[in-house]
């Protein structure tokens, strides 16, 4: 009679059902006992899910596929950093801040400058999002943090209440609700701001003080919510692309006439603390649908396994960039949409073919490869290359694969489909994750944690450096040191920079730490950063699995506290914070990991359990199960 083991099960079943439950010091006891275990207690899929669960780790952030384990463990202290312009209060930091140990150049921060007010209150940023003239952030509570000025085309006085949108929060401030919302991502425009809560309701702010959920029929089952200049849209788990103008038509109607009730009144002990007292209010609107995507060709023909339908979006300026689960990129335009009559006019063109557009050359590995660009051998375009990821901002679109082989394409607001990308040579090949766009500045970040930069200076949001003091001739100073003197005497800012250049998050600072940055944003003249110290002290840890009982070769285990069995602002499986109860609500079965392979099925990632045996290159799925069980017995 054969007795049933804990190896026994399949590879499925132990990290969905049991693994992704335990508590990090049986993680780490468990990735002790044998090889295939510590293979399986270390694998990408597992520690992308105990982000996403226990530190509120955006969904739909970037083109990450590994790392995840490192970076949970640097998630207990990210650092916040922010540079460029200091105008509106964009940056987060106080008059005495910036006097007291900031370098300012031309109306700017020309280097990166940590938001220490996050690290020494032991706040965990794990989301940014850049708008006009402003940072929205999200802390692995789900709390939302605010500083600068959401519309600074409208005037406020500090003694306004922060339901006026022009009031600015010139430190960071944390919002509150009532009834204690939780946001899982967050988006920004030029002037408002959307957020999905862990409910996935759609939140959307013209003011920090006084946001609606917007209550719609058509907004069940959002994935994603992407803001563009002027509007905000909302992605569908069936594909359907919902938008909508807040600051115009039947929804500002709406909001203007809400407001002019009389929003909460101004609170300055709270203020003076760091918190907005927000006070939410429920619109019923329905957006509008776009287009569907028709008689759009399907490239996996009778091999396709699940209709074809568009799984992320981006926003620009008047324009939508979608990804379909065939790894096509769409393109369509919105022009015309934020008029009062928008809706109306929207939907006539769409019945007179306004349509989503395919765009082949950003797509097809065979069309992309004719490209001059990448005529030479040394950036050649993958057979397989698949585009993973989009973003946008202003007047500019980005479409990216991943891997070490990654093609980063760029296109414009005016991009049809017979037009070829622009091509930023030093950017393929380099494992880049995620591009950030600001209005004439670019940030690229690459999954070895590298940020990179080029574009004009805007008020320094390039984070290269004092061009006074860099040296000539260096990305972000001046050419010449003639150059560099008269561009002092005549306040000239420097050249722009051509090559991407990486930033230095302890500029001019000496045996400083390595760094590793893991998220980036960047909008108007300004970016933020949220960045790990690689080799900053830690508290010793109350409980290790000891050293004689490790696999020989692993990483040594995470520290935990036995007194705290769950991570700090934890959410539970419910989608609310830990230690809260939520009736009635489905149980959270956490994110889909895995990506669209060619013929356009979702394959969800399977466990790497190859790597740690050395058996590189090879890949073993479900039939394979139990090869390495069988060859490795307990404790070897």
């Amino acid at each position: 009679m054969s007795t049933a083991s804990l190896s026994s099960l399949p590879v499925e079943v132990l990290i969905d059902n049991l693994l992704d439950f335990l508590p990090l010091a049986d993680l780490a006891h468990l990735s002790a006992t044998n090889r295939f275990f510590h293979a399986l207690c270390n694998d990408d899929i597992l520690w992308k899910r105990k982000l996403i669960e226990d530190f509120n780790y955006p969904r739909v952030l970037d083109a990450r596929t590994s790392g995840f384990k490192p970076l949970y463990k640097g998630m207990k202290q990210p650092k916040v950093y922010a540079w460029g312009s200091v105008d509106n209060g964009r940056l987060g930091l106080s008059s005495p801040e910036l006097n007291r140990s900031v370098v300012r150049a031309y109306g700017g921060v020309p280097q990166p400058v940590e938001l220490e007010l996050f690290s020494e209150k032991g706040i965990q940023i794990v989301q940014l999002s850049a708008g006009g003239w402003s940072f929205n952030a999200l802390d692995s509570t789900g709390a939302l943090w605010v500083w600068g000025q959401l519309n600074a085309e409208t005037f406020a006085f500090n003694g306004d209440p922060f339901s006026h949108p022009g009031r600015r929060a010139v430190v960071p401030h944390r919002i509150t609700f009532p009834d204690n919302v939780k946001f899982r991502s967050v988006s920004s425009g030029r002037n408002h701001v959307s957020a999905l809560d862990s409910r996935t309701n759609v939140w959307t702010f013209r003011s920090w003080g006084r946001p609606y959920r917007l209550v719609s029929p058509n907004l069940s089952g959002v994935e994603q919510i992407a803001c563009g200049w002027n509007f905000t849209a909302a992605l569908t788990s069936s594909g359907e692309v919902y938008v909508w103008w807040p600051g115009s038509g039947e929804f500002a109607h709406v909001s203007d006439d809400h407001d002019a009730v009389g929003g909460p009144q101004r609170q300055p002990g709270r203020e003076r603390e760091g918190i907005i007292e927000s006070v939410g209010w429920e619109m019923s609107a329905d957006p509008l649908e776009l287009p569907g995507l028709g008689s759009l060709d399907d490239p996996r023909g009778q091999t396709a396994t699940e209709k074809l339908r568009i799984v992320q979006i981006a926003c620009g300026t008047d324009f939508v960039v979608a990804l379909t689960n065939a790894n096509q990129v769409l393109k369509i335009e919105l022009g015309g949409g934020d008029a009062d009559d928008g809706f109306q006019v929207l939907r006539q063109s769409f019945r007179t073919g306004r349509r989503w557009e395919y765009l082949p050359l950003f797509s097809e590995a065979k069309r992309v490869a004719m490209l001059p660009a990448f005529q030479s051998a040394t950036t050649p375009v993958p057979d397989d290359m698949r585009i993973t990821h989009v973003s946008a901002q202003f007047n500019t679109f980005v479409a990216y694969s991943t891997g070490s082989s990654s093609i980063v394409l760029m296109g414009t607001s005016s991009t049809q489909p017979d037009m070829s990308p622009s091509v930023v040579p030093a950017l393929q090949h380099r494992s880049v994750i995620s591009v950030v766009l600001g209005d004439y500045h670019r940030a690229a970040l690459t999954a070895q944690g590298e940020l990179l930069t080029w574009g004009s200076f805007s008020s320094g949001a390039l984070g290269l450096g004092d061009p006074y003091k860099l040296e000539p001739g260096t990305p972000g100073g001046f050419r010449t040191i003639r150059d560099r003197d008269w561009g002092q005497r005549s306040r000239q800012p420097p050249p722009d920079v051509e090559e991407p250049t990486p930033v230095n998050f302890h500029f001019g600072q000496e045996d400083a730490s390595p760094t590793f940055c893991f998220s980036a944003a960047a909008a108007g003249w300004h970016v933020g950063a949220l960045v790990l110290d690689l080799e900053e002290q830690r508290e010793p840890p109350r409980v290790t699995v000891g050293s004689s009982s490790t696999v020989e070769g692993a990483e040594p285990p995470l520290e935990h506290d036995p007194e705290d069995p769950s991570m700090p602002g934890s959410f539970t499986r419910t989608g609310s914070a830990a230690g809260t109860r939520v009736r009635g609500l489905p149980p959270y079965t956490g994110a889909r990991i895995g990506q669209h392979v060619a013929d356009g099925r979702f394959e969800p990632q399977e466990p790497d359990l190859t790597r740690a045996m050395g058996l590189y290159g090879i890949r073993l799925g479900y039939p394979a199960r139990g090869v390495l069980r069988s060859a490795h017995p307990r404790g070897s």
